[in-house]
């Protein structure tokens, strides 16, 4: 089961029916893991992870692995998508994740009074964004093919 769990499926089980089947935890996770590089992939599915629950620093980690991803992306993301990007730089900068929004320079009150629950769940909220960012992006090729499709098609 430790196998199974560590690819980002769960069994689901149907007693009446006699059938166990095997799906995925989430999908927009191995969505992601599917169409970014090996090293990233392992980070995306190692923080929905059930054993990364309270352990912020190495979600923190990840998360700026991500956002180096997110960086790449950002330009062409905006023209598609401006509130998504805005909003997920925003996270990314003000939620103690690319800087220190806990003291110095780039404290953030209201940061710097959440409990660890509190910051971890902005966390997994910036993570499901970084996923929506990338299939935003990836989704971008997709729709220019369907565009070109369509013209070849009205020529006809």
């Amino acid at each position: 089961m430790e196998i199974i769990d560590d690819l980002n499926y769960e069994t689901k089980v149907f007693e009446d029916e006699q059938k166990v089947l095997l799906v995925e935890k989430d999908a927009a996770a191995s969505a992601v893991a599917e169409i970014v590089e090996p090293e990233l992939a392992l980070e995306v599915i190692e923080y929905n992870h059930f054993l990364l629950k309270g352990d912020i620093d190495k979600k923190q980690k990840i998360l700026k692995v991500m956002a180096d991803k997110f960086e790449v992306l950002r330009s062409e993301l905006k023209k598609v998508n401006k509130d998504l990007e805005s909003n997920t730089g925003f996270l990314l900068n003000k939620v103690n994740i690319r800087h220190n929004n806990i003291e110095g320079k780039n404290a953030v009150p209201y940061i710097q009074n959440l409990s660890k629950e509190e910051l971890e769940e902005w966390y997994d909220e910036t993570y499901q964004m970084l996923l929506l960012c990338m299939l935003e992006y990836d989704n971008i090729k997709r729709t220019e093919k369907v565009v070109e499709l369509k013209k070849i098609i009205e020529k006809c």
